[in-house]
């Protein structure tokens, strides 16, 4: 089966860049994405966005679909409620071959638009389908409007022709209450802090990982809760997915159809060991905004490991916090080092056990 956008998963994009626009907008979270009535309207509770707000919101939603080339993009402000904005995305991609623009996260510099044509993330899915074509439902813990939220649980259950839950991209126990034969679809922080419950997940349960790299402590645990295979994604919104593979000892698997000798752009350097196998050098997305200036993560996370007392250690910027993820049987001494020789000094510290 291909895809083709339905009112249905345009109203769950919507949502979600109306979520985050909020969110952003009003410096709290708003978890609405996927539970208001989609016939809300949008200058009223609990929006209360005025005319520059709508604007802004407006071009938003429209450079993603790519609603200019329809000419439709004016209707957003003469009406200002979800079904309307839903029939105007929707009558829009009848009138052109969608191209679906996505923002960088800005990290690594300036926020820039990213712009694909829609057949090439088909055919990524389309792909992705032979690899997860036992699992019978996907549990989504991304965002559907980022890359990476679009084609695994907007993509891709339409090409498996399976259904998608959505829950909010938080720590849970929806986790660990997800149907047998699922496809978990969640980021490295998100299943960090999934170290601290004690659930176990469901039989025959998969997951993917991407947007940054996934720890071994976190892999481990992860596995010992149960998930059948771990898929670590490697990709940027740049390229699109390149590779995968299902144990952090091995090297990355180039999507079956790509050459490599095609790869333009990428963000990080590939270091090919065969034809199709290669492992990730000289990262250069590791610059992270935080506390107003750039941090090299890469760097932090060396010294990290470097201290004294500590067995394996990760770190991340979470919601401008900058969090440490560390595996140690001496707590007292790692926070005398981190005291000693570490700067900035995380915001939270969260340890892991094995």
């Amino acid at each position: 089966m291909s895809f083709s956008f339905t009112k249905e998963n345009v109203a769950v994009i919507i949502r979600s860049i109306i979520s985050q626009h909020l969110s952003e907008q009003n410096s709290s979270y708003f978890p609405l994405w996927f539970e208001y009535n989609q016939r809300g309207d949008l200058d009223n509770m609990p929006f209360w966005l005025d005319s520059l707000g709508l604007v802004t919101l407006a071009t938003e939603i429209g450079t993603f679909f790519g609603v200019e080339h329809s000419g439709l993009e004016d209707n957003f402000i003469r009406y200002r409620d979800f079904q309307s904005w839903n029939d105007i995305v929707f009558d829009s991609l009848k009138h052109s071959d969608a191209t679906i623009t996505f923002f960088t996260s800005g990290t690594t510099g300036k926020s820039k638009q990213v712009k694909h044509p829609l057949k090439n993330i088909i055919k990524e899915a389309t792909f992705l389908s032979t690899l997860f074509s036992g699992q019978t439902s996907i549990a989504s813990f991304v965002r559907p409007h980022h890359i990476y939220g679009f084609i695994y649980t907007i993509v891709l259950p339409q090409i498996l022709e399976v259904p998608v839950i959505y829950h909010e991209p938080l720590p849970s126990r929806a986790f660990f209450k997800t149907a047998p034969y699922s496809l978990l679809v969640s980021t490295p922080t998100l299943y960090r802090e999934l170290a601290l419950f004690e659930e176990q997940f469901s039989l025959n349960t998969i997951a993917t990982s991407s947007t940054e790299s996934l720890c071994k402590t976190t892999y481990e645990l992860l596995k010992n809760k149960g998930l059948k295979e771990i898929y670590e994604i490697y990709g940027s919104s740049e390229s699109l997915g390149v590779g995968y593979r299902t144990s952090l000892e091995a090297p990355f698997k180039l999507f079956d159809y790509l050459q490599k000798d095609f790869l333009l752009d990428i963000q990080d350097g590939m270091d090919f060991k065969e034809e199709r196998l290669f492992t990730i050098q000289n990262r250069n997305d590791s610059l992270l905004k935080y506390r107003g200036y750039k941090l090299n993560l890469a760097e932090y996370e060396t010294k990290l490991k470097l201290l004294e007392g500590i067995d394996e250690a990760n770190a991340s910027v979470s919601k401008g916090k900058l969090l440490c993820f560390i595996c140690s049987k001496n707590k007292p001494e790692v926070l005398k080092q981190i005291a000693l020789h570490l700067s900035p000094t995380p915001d939270k510290i969260i340890w892991l056990e094995v």
